[in-house]
């Protein structure tokens, strides 16, 4: 089934010009690069994105993630390709570096579960979501 799936690549992939390294999973996946841009976004707008995970957690974990998140430049992409969501979540890795297969994004680059490099999608319906908010003109 063709999908479409948000990718993001956080201030740390930036910070250690890593993008390339990372960007080559999607390319051997063969998926198709819909949308891309780089920005430094408001915590406002990181909020929204995060809002189910700054719902389970505890509010001043919730604050950190969203600092982290806007404390600089991030490369936002949109892919698209066969099964994309469930593909990228497995060559992307768990949360946790150290629980993360090896191989995977995570594993591979990521340094602690706070700093794991990339965030991705987990179902269709957050794709559409997610889109939406950072490429509202996409569709």
């Amino acid at each position: 089934m063709q999908q479409q799936t948000l990718v993001i690549l956080k201030p740390e992939a930036l910070e250690r010009c890593i993008i390339g390294s990372v960007l080559q999973y999607f390319d051997h996946h063969g998926f198709t690069l819909v949308a891309s841009r780089v920005a430094t976004e408001p915590e406002e707008m990181w909020a929204k994105h995060y809002d189910d995970v700054l719902a389970r957690i505890p509010e001043d974990a919730g604050k950190a993630l969203i600092k982290r998140m806007a404390r600089g430049d991030c490369l936002f992409l949109v892919y698209k390709g066969e099964n994309c969501i469930a593909k990228t979540r497995e060559f992307l890795g768990a949360t946790n570096p150290e629980d993360a297969a090896r191989g995977t994004i995570r594993s591979c680059f990521g340094t602690h579960t706070y700093f794991n490099v990339a965030h991705a999608s987990d179902s269709i319906t957050s794709a559409r979501k997610e889109i939406d908010l950072w490429f509202p003109n996409l569709h």
